[in-house]
Order: structure tokens, then C-alpha cells, then sequence
């Protein structure tokens, strides 16, 4: 019988942080996407092998989280997880992350050690231009629809999160990418019509000895409808 989740809370200088954890003696470490929550990774759970330590958070300023004044950046989520990696005695340890998640999971990469050993990008954000750099009308249409993603999400802070992203120094740059040293998995929802496939075939490029691999029918979150092949490649890539 495969051990149960249990939800708990992590107090960072930044807020307080809500995850579901499942024990396990290699410590995954998984991030959502914009307006979504930890709850986004729970089909997974029971596929992916028993030797995995599963931390699914929900970020700052979503979820159960704390929401943090002036909303949250992507350099606020990258030192809230080095401190929960920190306080947890992390040695080795692997990101899994999806779409703004993916975008976290790289700068983090970039910009702390101990590096993530493994790193799992899922329909990646971080090279592809933000909502916010583009049209007002689309943005507000996209913000329509992170509302609906969960009951937590409150517009303002939503609105401020994008215009965060918006900022020149949060963006990835190609170049920036061949500096990861993580042993690095990308994955896309063939279908993915936010961030289209080609974005993910960059990022495999320019990321050193990165494997790629398309999901057949998958759109941006693939890891709701396609979970089974998604559990099955996270395992497969980290049992090598």
C-alpha cells in the first residue's frame, strides 16, 4: 500500500507556505502554474515510485499560501524554495515544474546551489514572451480565465503577479539556458497552444544533455489528462 499525503505548512521569510507531502528518500519538489495549486499534481501520486519524497506546494500569493504585499516574483519563489530545501536538509534533491512553475524551476537553476540534480520542465514559461508584454484585452481575457482555476485566487494579486513577470530581469535568455547543469527533462503537450511546442524544443537545444519528449493530445497542463505517460517519464528519468 503506498503511503498517503498529509497536508503541511512551511513558514518562510516570505509568508507561510501550504504543501502536501509524501515520505520518500529522494525529495521531488513540485511547482505549479500561474493561479493553480499543489492540488494540480495529485493524480500522479500513486504512479510515481515509492522511493519518491513528494512535496507538491502551492506557491506564494496562491493557494493556501501566504500572499505576499506588492504580489510575488519569480526571485520570491526561488528564495522561499531554497529555504524550504535548506530547512528540510535537502543533499540532492529535483524540481519538477509546469509552466510558471517551469519558469521558477529554471531561475532557480541559474541562481543557487546546491543545484537541483534532477530538473522537470513541463510546458515550460520563461523564454516565451509573458501575458503581460502583450495585448491589454488578452491579458485581461487570460486573468478571466485564472480565475476560474481555483478559489483562492484573488484578481489584484493575480494581475500584480503578471506584471511582475513583466520585468526584463525575470526574463530566461537562450544563452542563460547552457549554463544548467541539472540533469533536465522537458516535456509538452503537443497541443499547447500558450506556449507552443517550439518554445519546448528550445529549451532542449540550448539545455546540455536535456532529454524532450512531446505528449500526443496534451495541451499546457498535461499532467491532469495525460498523468499516467507524465508519471511514467518523470520515474523512467530519474530511476536512469
Amino acid at each position: 500500500m503506498k503511503p498517503t499525503m498529509e497536508r503541511l505548512n512551511y513558514e518562510s521569510s516570505l509568508g507561510s507556505v501550504s504543501y502536501l507531502y509524501r515520505a520518500g528518500s529522494i525529495p521531488l519538489i513540485f511547482l505549479h502554474g500561474l493561479g493553480g495549486t499543489g492540488n494540480t499534481w495529485l493524480k500522479l501520486t500513486s504512479l510515481l515510485d515509492d522511493r519518491f519524497g513528494l512535496y507538491y506546494l502551492d506557491l506564494l500569493c496562491q493557494g493556501r499560501s501566504q500572499i505576499k504585499e506588492g504580489g510575488c516574483t519569480i526571485t520570491d519563489q526561488c528564495r522561499m524554495i531554497n529555504e524550504f530545501a535548506q530547512a528540510l536538509g535537502f543533499k540532492k534533491f529535483g524540481l519538477v515544474g509546469n509552466s510558471y512553475g517551469g519558469w521558477i524551476s529554471l531561475r532557480y537553476a541559474l541562481e543557487y546551489k546546491p543545484k537541483p540534480e534532477y530538473l522537470v520542465l513541463i510546458d515550460s514559461a520563461g523564454l516565451n514572451p509573458s501575458v503581460g508584454e502583450g495585448d491589454p484585452a488578452l491579458s485581461a481575457a487570460f486573468v478571466d480565465r485564472v480565475m476560474t482555476m481555483s478559489r483562492y485566487n484573488r484578481r489584484e494579486v493575480i494581475e500584480k503577479i503578471i506584471e511582475n513577470n513583466s520585468r526584463p530581469e525575470e526574463r530566461i535568455r537562450p544563452q542563460d539556458l547552457g549554463k544548467i547543469m541539472s540533469r533536465t527533462l522537458v516535456i509538452w503537450g503537443e497541443l499547447d497552444a500558450l506556449i507552443p511546442p517550439a518554445f519546448g524544443k528550445k529549451m532542449h537545444e540550448y539545455i546540455h544533455g536535456s532529454s524532450f519528449h512531446v505528449i500526443p493530445g496534451g495541451g499546457h497542463v498535461p499532467q491532469t489528462a495525460h498523468y499516467t505517460e507524465i508519471a511514467s517519464l518523470i520515474t523512467s528519468f530519474i530511476r536512469e
